[in-house]
């Protein structure tokens, strides 16, 4: 996504935690639910890694986890390899800039998807959902994040008073807002529903929520 390179990925990590209250929280609890799901040998696949924030969660406590973070955009993933590095992590990471149906179609244990389905239209959804599934082993979680369609007026604006007290400007929160409806695309939860069972997996359960972000895990079937 042309969003993410170059100057679009200066910056990313103090924009991400303005816009989205509890953005570590997020972190911290998909590190838990996976904690309780994988082995101490597990290999994770991380779509759409950006600058390595969702890694980083992982590896920190997991030392015999190994990692494959893809993303699109090599100056994010240059990002996320400094930082892995600083944490002396990046030994078990491979770095992917590449589209996911480039990656060999290797079984991981588990793949994370945070805070990338919401910038795709609904074909590009389903493709890259395909392409995730194939690369899991039978029955293997995975984990989506995303900005869900808003229920009402009132929780649609909450989220511009939150970024404002986590920082953002009055001005650029206004900005946010129309970006969030014209260019991103939001589902429901039924059509998330949907869209996951159609793409062989289950029925998601939510396990994260800060206003209209909703975190989601479901599992490969077949």
């Amino acid at each position: 996504m042309d969003r993410f390179q170059g100057g679009g990925s200066d910056g990313y990590d103090e924009r991400i935690a303005r816009l989205i209250p509890g953005y570590a929280l997020l972190h911290q609890l998909s590190e838990a639910l996976l904690a309780g799901l994988l082995p101490a040998d597990a290999r994770v696949l991380v779509v759409g890694a950006g600058t390595g924030s969702d890694t980083l969660a992982l590896a920190r406590r997991h030392p015999g986890w190994r990692f494959c973070a893809q993303d699109p955009s090599a100056d994010m993933l240059a990002i996320a390899r400094r930082r892995l590095e600083q944490a002396d992590v990046a030994g078990r990471v491979d770095f992917r800039p590449c589209a996911l149906d480039a990656l060999p179609e290797t079984e991981f244990d588990a793949a994370l998807c945070l805070l990338v389905l919401h910038f795709l239209p609904s074909p590009a959804k389903r493709a890259l959902l395909s392409a995730a599934r194939s690369r899991l082993r039978p029955e293997a979680p995975l984990l989506l994040a995303d900005l869900a369609a808003a229920p009402s007026a009132a929780l649609a604006a909450a989220g511009g008073h939150a970024s404002q007290s986590l920082g953002m400007s009055a001005e650029d929160a206004a900005q946010m807002r129309l970006k969030l409806e014209r260019d991103f695309h939001p589902l429901t939860e039924a059509e998330q529903r949907a869209l996951l069972q159609n793409a062989g997996f289950a029925a998601p359960e939510r396990y994260f929520q800060a206003l209209r972000i909703q975190g989601h895990w479901t599992r490969r079937l077949g």
